[in-house]
């Protein structure tokens, strides 16, 4: 996943469909490649983190300026659970449940978080949460929001 997804972006299938393309790389079985998933789940904090230093030590990125936006993702179904219900769709789909997901990246577009949000969570509401992950999670405490 971390050689093909880059390289072409595609469903998590493709990626299995496709490791033969790799020289030198152990088959992965599909299951494998599924509960890794959770694997990267878990240390979803820890991997951005680790991502974000990395990259702001590499190319000396300064994280004066970041970009917050919320969107909505909806599935092909009118099934609620934890996460999934119903809300305010920006795909124009009021009938099927969605999940709510908050973006932050950096001036040159390279995301640093992301966050998940029930289907029917409010923007306004989104926001504080992110710019506690923010100060916690990267040291970022000065944030300017602008209206339009």
């Amino acid at each position: 996943m971390a050689i093909s997804h880059p390289l072409n972006l595609s469903l998590k299938l493709a990626c299995y469909n496709n490791q033969k393309r790799y020289a030198h790389l152990d088959t992965v079985n599909l299951n494998e490649l599924y509960r890794s998933l959770d694997i990267l789940a878990d240390s979803k904090e820890k991997i951005e983190k680790e991502i974000f230093g990395i990259n702001k030590n590499l190319f000396n990125l300064s994280v004066d300026v970041v970009f917050y936006d919320v969107t909505t993702f909806s599935f092909s179904s009118v099934i609620s659970d934890s996460l999934k219900g119903f809300g305010y769709s920006k795909e124009a789909k009021p009938c099927n449940v969605q999940v709510v997901m908050g973006l932050l990246i950096d001036l040159y577009g390279c995301p640093i978080d992301y966050e998940l949000f029930s289907g029917n969570a409010f923007d306004g509401k989104i926001l504080p949460s992110a710019l506690d992950s923010l100060e916690k999670r990267f040291g970022i405490r000065k944030v300017v929001l602008l209206k339009n």
